[in-house]
């Protein structure tokens, strides 16, 4: 996963600005100043993967320790 968000975060970031300097540009960029234009909902975007994708790391750190406590204790 943390690999698919530095990918998309490049592309878009390649991309460039989707929006004008207008007014209309400016509020759909940065919304009513309460984060939740496009930056500040990237952001977020951005945030809430990448701490799953740390969650899903831990997980698997787990899951591999109890196997290989599993796999020792049939040895025995």
């Amino acid at each position: 996963m943390k690999g698919v968000l530095s990918r998309l975060s490049v592309k878009l970031a390649a991309e460039g600005a989707p929006w004008g300097d207008d007014d209309s540009g400016r509020k759909f960029r940065h919304g009513d100043g309460d984060d939740k234009g496009y930056e500040g909902q990237r952001a977020w975007v951005e945030g809430s993967v990448a701490a799953k994708a740390e969650l899903l790391d831990e997980y698997a750190d787990g899951l591999r320790t109890g196997a290989d406590t599993l796999e020792r204790t049939d040895d025995i």
